[in-house]
């Protein structure tokens, strides 16, 4: 989770490691950095992702990205989100295990549903296959609605500031140079792939 810690963005980090041709485990680190992104706020989100990518087959799905009403009301932030089905994928770990944040949830995930988008949550223990079959499940019930009859619109309204990108975050306080800098003060710092599982990337087919 460095890239959520603001330590270092994957751009960076790739453009490290792409150096690091004698260094053990680099040429794991830059693969895993082609599957990283900057967006995951969770240890399990990128695990998540990668089900959706190598297992179901989903790419280009929009990370934490607000979703708005067409009056330019936020109706929430999905882990992932099918833009072109319009399904909203969650990921339920321990934090969502209590009482009230589980009624919060369900209000969650009828707002999503009231504006026309299909829901699924993946909760730990579900393994990959798992996973992705009910994933691919409810985005066969989604309604993949043309732009002009959606409820929805991933565009921001007047109001919604953009958040700072982290390469922007990192150039602007001075860290960017140092971190892509040979042994500048990055040393060899991980990254974080499918929630900590590197074993996604080589045995797909194994069960959480």
């Amino acid at each position: 989770m460095t890239a959520a810690a603001r330590l270092i963005s994957v751009w960076l980090f790739a453009t490290f490691v792409s150096n690091c041709t004698s260094r053990i485990g680099a040429p794991l680190a830059r693969e895993a950095a082609s599957y990283a992104v900057d967006e995951s706020l969770s240890p399990r989100e990128p695990w998540l992702r990668l089900v959706c990518e190598l297992r179901a087959g989903l790419w280009g799905l929009l990370v934490n990205r607000p979703v708005f009403d067409l009056s330019g009301h936020l109706i929430g932030m999905p882990d992932l989100f099918d833009a072109v089905a319009g399904l909203v994928i969650e990921y339920f770990g321990e934090v969502h295990r209590s009482a009230t944040r589980h009624r919060k949830d369900l209000v969650r995930e009828e707002l999503f549903r009231s504006h026309g988008l299909e829901y699924v949550a993946i909760a730990r223990g579900d393994s990959r296959q798992e996973a992705a079959s009910r994933i691919l499940a409810a985005r066969s019930r989604a309604g993949f609605l043309e732009p002009a009859a959606r409820a929805w619109t991933v565009e921001p309204p007047s109001w919604y500031r953009e958040p700072e990108t982290l390469d922007a975050f990192l150039e602007r306080t001075g860290q960017a140079e140092r971190l892509v800098a040979s042994d500048g003060g990055l040393g060899f710092v991980g990254i974080e792939v499918a929630g900590g599982d590197t074993s996604t990337l080589h045995r797909p087919d194994s069960a959480e």
